[in-house]
């Protein structure tokens, strides 16, 4: 079973539970700019589109503490003095990333580590450089016996350095 995980310094999180059925990452929507004359651009845009993932896990209350530390520690590296890199490692290994070939960005690791090629098409669970979007908040929690579980709402929006080997 697949699932989004997480990285950032000395701070990791595999999510894998899912409380809806849409898939995490959403396709960039298609350019409607137009240009100063008021007719579309044709061609789009100059540079590739960040992809962007928003999904509504249930977490438990460690997992809860995890995701705001990798928060906490991005926000951290985002201040101007710091010389940190700010990005989170993100390997998404629930949706397969479909790109023409070859390959722009690193392949999850194994064992997840697949690539399928078909015609001029490369697809692979891949690895991305990602923001917060915003902060993660807690969309609702519960009991499992006497464990406490959160819904969280999460949203990231991909870097402009892509992971590569």
């Amino acid at each position: 079973m697949g699932g989004i995980s997480l990285a950032i310094g000395s701070r990791s999180l595999s999510i894998v539970g899912f409380d809806e059925f849409k898939m995490p990452r959403i396709e960039p929507e298609l350019s409607q700019e137009r240009s100063a004359y008021n007719t579309f651009v044709a061609y789009g845009l100059a540079y590739e589109q960040p992809n962007l993932w928003e999904f509504t896990p249930t977490l438990s209350q460690t997992d809860w503490i995890t995701l705001q530390g990798i928060y906490q520690e991005h926000m951290k590296r985002r201040r101007f003095d710091s010389t940190d890199d700010p990005r989170v490692l993100l390997t998404d290994t629930l949706q397969l990333f479909v790109e023409a070939s070859p390959r722009t960005r690193e392949k999850a690791p194994a064992p997840n580590d697949i690539e399928i090629i078909q015609g001029s098409d490369v697809a692979y669970y891949a690895q991305f450089y990602v923001w917060f979007v915003k902060p993660p908040e807690i969309a609702g929690y519960g009991w499992k016996g006497n464990v406490r579980y959160y819904t969280v709402s999460v949203a990231f929006e991909e870097c402009d350095e892509k992971v590569i080997a």
